[in-house]
């Protein structure tokens, strides 16, 4: 029927989810979070209600949990690039959600990413070390 589009009411799921990291695809991601934060606060002025909503820096905060080996293997790509460990490099992460259905691709880039910490912790009864590495990108983009 002509005039009839099709579309897909079902969202993105973790299956359909592969990550790249500085266009290598990593499979041992746990965790892949970013977004994008305004400081913002209320202009008040001669009354009790605010006058405006005043906007300030934004700010691009990302958090990806990977295996230890998929650590391991940024650790030595961040000490070959020249620094001292995984805190030392900036690189990209993208999100990317496969075509499923009618659904389209659709993409979370996050560019400029550098870690600001790395805790290797692992507890009794765990079967896998996850590695927790929180940062700040530059931008982040989402099509």
């Amino acid at each position: 029927m002509a005039g009839i589009s099709f579309f897909s009411t079902k969202d993105q799921e973790w299956d359909d989810l592969d990550v790249y990291v500085s266009g290598v695809k990593v499979a041992k991601v746990t965790d892949f979070e970013a977004g994008v934060k305004t400081d913002k606060e209320y202009l008040h002025a001669a009354h009790v209600n605010p006058l405006s909503i005043q906007s300030g820096n934004k700010q691009y905060p990302f958090k990806i949990t990977l295996l230890l080996e998929a650590v391991r293997s940024i650790w030595a790509a961040a000490v070959a690039a020249g620094g001292d460990d995984i805190t030392d490099v900036a690189f990209d992460v993208a999100g990317v959600f496969r075509a499923q259905g009618a659904r389209t691709m659709s993409t979370i880039s996050v560019t400029g990413c550098e870690i600001s910490e790395a805790m290797f912790k692992m507890a009794q009864n765990d079967k896998k070390m996850q590695v927790d590495l929180p940062g700040l990108a530059m931008a982040i983009a989402v099509v």
